[in-house]
């Protein structure tokens, strides 16, 4: 994430707080094992529609070609920086 362990471990304190998490397993104090509740996953599906009406907009504006070569563009400005993609989507919880 590119913070400190504190500020990850906040964010996560904020986000179950918010119900957008939900923790699955307490039994080692230092890891947590978090996963998205029904309201994280309405929110992230949510988002994803947002996603993809702007994306459907920009492909009106300039077409489904420019869009895609924008989407490879950014892929390799972040592999390049960061030497892959990061991982975006939840894991599954266990």
């Amino acid at each position: 994430m590119g913070v400190t362990k504190q500020a990850a471990s906040k964010l996560v304190d904020s986000m179950v707080g918010a119900n957008y998490l939900r923790d699955v397993d307490a039994d080692d104090a230092r890891a947590r094992l978090v996963t998205l509740s029904p309201r994280g996953r309405r929110l992230l599906s949510a988002v994803e529609e947002i996603y993809r009406e702007l994306e459907a907009e920009w492909a009106q504006a300039i077409g489904s070609a420019r869009v895609e070569a924008l989407r490879d563009d950014l892929v390799r400005v972040l592999e390049a920086r960061h030497g892959g993609l990061p991982s975006v989507r939840p894991a599954v919880a266990r």
